[in-house]
């Protein structure tokens, strides 16, 4: 117990470019080692690094701003609002549904709430009827509302969708399956984000709102503990989790890494499982813990692990001892 209180104590916070050092003798391969530490030094000390489970032609290494969504702008709209073009909205109220929009009448209050106060509103759900949309897109080339509607795709990673977009907008989910009310809404339950993107070439709605930055955490932190006991789905977990990014870098490595793809990935999360636990948790050089330490067996685990390096995580070497 007293040796590990006093290997403890000489636990500190280490720079990037100790840690880089410290993974370098972990992690020889070249390839995996640059494209991680690239990612990493763009992403920032406040970025996260995603890992795509898809691939490109090419290795590609790109950051992101906003938490990016795959949407729809539904076709009528975009016949009637003339609506070809990316269009960035600033304070944008964000409504969520986990239903289908049939009648007019049924978002007309939050609609004419919208005109009232001038403020644009974006209404995602599960779809709209024609004549819904026809009568937004009309209004939306007219100049008289500012209502986008998107709609969210109809396969397994789309049914959760609607949640994720709720939680990064700070929203409550309406959902008519279980009995929410659609026409119940009120324009004042409907909350702002920062600003959103809307790219209907790209099917994509990006928003930025630093207000729910915790909870969006917590939501990734919850995913990624039901990723690891559901790995059946685990490419669809993966998706959200790269939706749900906000400041980040993804990494989609290609397929010119031949068999060596599947590997070089493996090797690149390792790097940055490394990095992550080392910034966290803070590192121990063993040069200052080798000659406080008493008992024989654990320092001879400590030489041992010194042979291959001589700065090591703090948690891995506590528990490991």
């Amino acid at each position: 117990e007293k040796d590990l209180i006093n290997i403890s104590k000489k636990s500190y916070r280490s720079s990037s470019d100790e840690i880089f050092c410290m993974i370098k003798n972990l992690n020889s391969d070249p390839v995996s080692s640059d494209i991680a530490n690239t990612a990493i030094r763009m992403a920032g000390s406040s970025g996260t690094v995603h890992l795509d489970s898809e691939s490109s032609e090419t290795t590609i290494i790109k950051k992101v701003s906003g938490y990016n969504f795959p949407t729809t702008v539904p076709e009528v709209f975009i016949s009637a609002a003339k609506f070809s073009y990316e269009k960035s909205l600033s304070k944008p109220k964000v409504c969520v549904i986990d239903g289908i929009v049939e009648k007019v009448s049924e978002i007309s209050g939050i609609i004419q709430k919208s005109y009232e106060k001038n403020q644009p509103m974006i209404i995602v759900a599960r779809g709209f009827n024609d004549d819904v949309q026809n009568t937004l897109g009309v209004n939306f080339e007219t100049g008289n509302l500012s209502v986008v509607p998107l709609v969210v795709p109809y396969d397994e990673f789309g049914a959760n969708l609607v949640n994720d977009i709720a939680v990064v907008s700070g929203t409550d989910l309406v959902n008519s399956l279980k009995g929410d009310i659609i026409s119940a809404i009120l324009w004042e339950d409907i909350v702002e984000v920062s600003s959103a993107t809307i790219n209907p070439s790209l099917m994509k709605l990006s928003i930025t709102n630093k207000k729910t930055k915790d909870s969006v955490r917590r939501h990734r932190k919850f995913l990624k503990d039901k990723q690891r006991n559901q790995l059946y789905n685990a490419d669809v977990f993966d998706r959200r989790l790269s939706c749900l990014m906000g400041e980040g870098v993804i990494i989609t490595l290609g397929r010119d890494l031949g068999d060596q793809w599947g590997i070089t990935k493996d090797r690149i999360s390792s790097h940055l499982k490394i990095f992550r636990d080392a910034s966290r948790f803070g590192v121990i050089n063993l040069d200052d813990v080798l000659p406080v330490i008493e008992n024989r067996r654990i320092k001879a685990s400590l030489k041992s692990i010194k042979n291959t390096s001589n700065i090591v995580i703090s948690k891995a070497l506590l528990v490991g001892i």
